[in-house]
């Protein structure tokens, strides 16, 4: 659906309730034109969309099996976090 809609032009697509609400960016904004992007092989403006996406997912996937240790959720929470502020400034 991704590939064939764009989401430019198709209000098919959900909306951020938190970017709605306050005018800022959530963690997971631009995740659907990112993933659309990477569909049509952009991949720079994939990563432009979202670089969150393509950097938490593999490090989620390699620590997958430590993710119930507590040190480990919260740096993941501190990732999220600190981007989610930096990307907002």
């Amino acid at each position: 659906m991704l590939y064939l809609f764009p989401v430019e032009f198709y209000p098919i697509y959900p909306r951020c309730f938190f970017h709605a609400v306050t005018g800022l960016d959530c963690p997971g904004c631009g995740s659907i034109r990112s993933v659309q992007a990477l569909l049509h092989g952009q991949f720079a403006a994939a990563f432009r969309f979202n670089p969150l996406l393509y950097l938490l997912v593999p490090a989620l996937f390699l620590c997958r099996r430590h993710l119930h240790k507590t040190p480990v959720l919260w740096s993941f929470v501190a990732v999220v976090t600190v981007f989610t502020i930096a990307r907002n400034l």
